[in-house]
């Protein structure tokens, strides 16, 4: 058999399969946010390791609430700040580096206060529930569109997500079939006590529906899906790993974290654009080549 001709297809073949060729190498890599420091999460090594502290310039950057990749494969790291009576609120999203945590600022929200962040690729868009609105023109609790470049926000419906208790969901993640899943605290939080559910949204009416109890009073304040549809979450005082149930909401203890991955309020996957796609592909069939 003609060795060029079976090289030439193999080529051809690894252009048309690229994607599912990264999608499987990089599926378990995740990055995600603490209050003030970017880390990389591995679920198939079963490692969380820190990368660096976000930087805003030559400052240090906190209360970090959540963060999510666009479709073109930027990070955005979402941050709230209640302000005191010495410092105004904090309401943005920057765009943060994923070697040095060096963040840039994008939309500034004003007074709405946010917590979450989900892609919809179908949409080209960001997902978000706002916590605090800004009357008259957005009530609390609504589900919402968010711009991340110009601060612009949307309500997808004009109502609120009518879950019995806070307006604050501390996680968002498009799962299987287009799904919206949030994490959400049914605890009292003046009496201090925790009770996080999985939930869903209604992504045209804006409604959310409790589907059970993740863990006890454990505190999870993050949520994102694997390329297969497992969706992961992080118990922030432990750094302990859970996969959720969709049916259920029960988490399942995967690993433990450790110090790298207490405080985590918020998880990405990653997944490489075509550049990176390609260059894999062409890496691998290079060495195919040589070894022929």
């Amino acid at each position: 058999m003609d060795k060029s001709k079976v090289l030439g297809g193999m080529w051809a073949a690894a252009l048309v399969c690229t994607g599912s060729f990264v999608s499987t190498v990089q599926a378990d890599v995740f990055y995600g946010v603490t209050s003030s420091k970017l880390v990389r999460m591995d679920t198939t090594a079963q490692t969380v390791t820190t990368v660096a502290s976000i930087m805003g310039g030559p400052s240090a950057l906190d209360s970090f609430a959540d963060c999510e990749f666009d479709g073109a494969g930027n990070l955005w790291g979402l941050r709230q700040k209640n302000g005191g009576l010495f410092e105004s609120p904090v309401n943005q999203a920057l765009k943060i580096n994923l070697v040095s945590g060096a963040a840039l600022l994008g939309g500034d929200f004003g007074s709405v206060a946010m917590h979450s962040l989900a892609w919809r690729n179908s949409a080209e868009n960001f997902y978000s529930v706002n916590f605090t609105g800004s009357f008259p023109l957005l009530g609390s609790g609504n589900l919402v569109t968010v711009d991340t470049a110009t601060g612009a926000i949307a309500s997808v419906s004009g109502a609120g997500h009518g879950l019995p208790g806070s307006f604050r969901v501390d996680a968002l993640a498009l799962g299987p079939g287009g799904t919206l899943y949030g994490m959400w605290n049914a605890g009292n939080e003046f009496m201090g006590t925790i009770d996080y559910k999985l939930v869903r949204f209604d992504t045209t009416s804006g409604a959310g529906t409790v589907i059970g109890t993740v863990s006890g009073s454990r505190q999870f304040n993050s949520l994102r899906f694997s390329a297969s549809g497992t969706a992961y979450t992080v118990d922030s005082a432990t750094g302990d790993v859970f996969t959720v149930n969709l049916t259920t909401g029960q988490g399942t203890f995967a690993f433990a974290g450790g110090s790298a991955a207490v405080g985590i309020t918020g998880l990405a996957l990653q997944v490489p654009g075509p550049a990176s796609a390609g260059m894999l592909a062409i890496a691998g069939l290079t060495a195919l080549r040589r070894r022929r």
